[in-house]
């Protein structure tokens, strides 16, 4: 699959390498060949963005998801009485109004290796994370704000559920940047059900991209919503 938008800034040669390009890589999941049925989703184990971004997922033998990153169209805003069709439904329409797809992280303990890399051909290459839209699933906002699924009932005082996204550069950690998807330590009810804006520049030049999620309950959710995943990238070979 390649990559709906790669805007090439430069492209010069010299001794050392002989192509070079500078670009702004959006990862919005657009993909033509994306076909969802009627669960709304689209589940294979590797996903390319212009040849230099991976997004992965664990899939069995049926093809369903067991963990990573699957490309989801599903969208319902209707949450006081019924469940989503699938728990990959997010609660918004898309950011822009023409497009269908938008991926979803589902945390599990049967990840693939790695959820997202750069492909870096030499230590010349860069790849920088600039920043993600963000939205919970409609399952994750029904948890919550009504307690669906959740032992202890809806989220209430000092409850809050956060997304992590965290670089790597040959192993070692280069940043992080945070989220809180749900926070009733300041508000009673602060639940993320717009398409939010990430800094991701904090995690610097990266070869490993890590979503983790967190919460003060246990049992929560364990998805989370991402589109228009930018990166700023300069490629040499």
């Amino acid at each position: 699959m390649a990559a709906t938008l790669l805007v090439v800034a430069s492209c010069w040669k010299d001794d050392k390498h002989r192509n070079k390009y500078s670009f702004a890589l959006d990862c919005d999941f657009e993909y033509y060949d994306v076909k969802f049925g009627e669960d709304s989703i689209f589940v294979v184990e590797n996903v390319y963005a212009g040849g230099v971004v991976h997004f992965a997922a664990k899939v069995d033998d049926e093809g369903s998801l067991m963990g990573g990153i699957c490309l989801a169209g599903g969208v319902d805003p209707t949450l006081s009485d019924h469940e989503a069709k699938t728990p990959f439904h997010t609660v918004a329409h898309q950011y822009f109004n023409d497009e269908t797809t938008f991926a979803v992280f589902h945390e599990t303990g049967n990840m693939p290796e790695k959820t997202i890399d750069a492909i870096l051909y030499n230590d010349d290459c860069l790849v920088q994370p600039q920043y993600v839209l963000v939205n919970n699933t409609h399952p994750f906002v029904r948890a919550a704000r009504y307690g669906t699924g959740l032992a202890g009932g809806a989220f209430a005082a000092d409850d809050w559920a956060s997304v992590t996204f965290s670089g790597f550069f040959k192993g070692a950690k280069t940043g992080e940047a945070k989220l809180n998807l749900a926070d009733f330590t300041q508000e009673k009810d602060s639940v993320v059900t717009t398409w939010t804006s990430l800094d991701l520049t904090p995690l610097g030049n990266i070869d490993e991209m890590q979503i983790s999620l967190a919460s003060s309950r246990e049992d929560m959710v364990k998805d989370v919503c991402f589109d228009h995943m930018v990166f700023k990238c300069n490629i040499e070979y």
